[in-house]
């Protein structure tokens, strides 16, 4: 699995002092690189989900377990930060996705003004149709 290349060659570029560039041949062996890493800890990670016992979904803290594990605390605090922003993106996305609950005044008063205006458009039509 590689990343985009045009991806790779950004974050490069962006990485480098400025006046200096890279060639196609660095970009790819970064992007192998980053490859290889990303299937390190998703193979660590995973690990550390199934000998937990836990459903085989690895979630952010076996990530972040994975990386302690592996010696890369260097990478810890990036890990941390993109883990509890997922976190409450989560937790928004679930918000947003509950529909508030009507109390049951609520739902016969919109039931009835369903029935109203159901009642008052079927009048409107009988009229115009010269039925009524």
């Amino acid at each position: 699995m590689l990343f985009a290349k045009a991806t790779i060659a950004r974050a490069v570029e962006a990485a480098l002092p400025d006046g200096m560039t890279a060639t196609d041949e660095m970009v790819e062996a970064i992007n192998k690189s980053c490859a290889e890493f990303v299937n390190l800890l998703s193979t660590e990670a995973s690990a550390k989900a199934k000998c937990s016992g836990k459903n085989p979904v690895m979630s952010n803290e076996d990530v972040v377990e994975a990386i302690k594990r592996l010696g890369l605390e260097a990478y810890l605090t990036g890990a941390e930060e993109g883990a509890a922003a997922d976190t409450e993106k989560e937790q928004a996305r679930r918000k947003r996705k509950r529909k508030p609950k009507q109390s049951k005044e609520e739902e016969e008063a919109a039931a009835n003004r369903q029935r109203e205006l159901l009642e008052a458009t079927a009048k409107s039509f009988y009229e115009d149709q010269g039925l009524a």
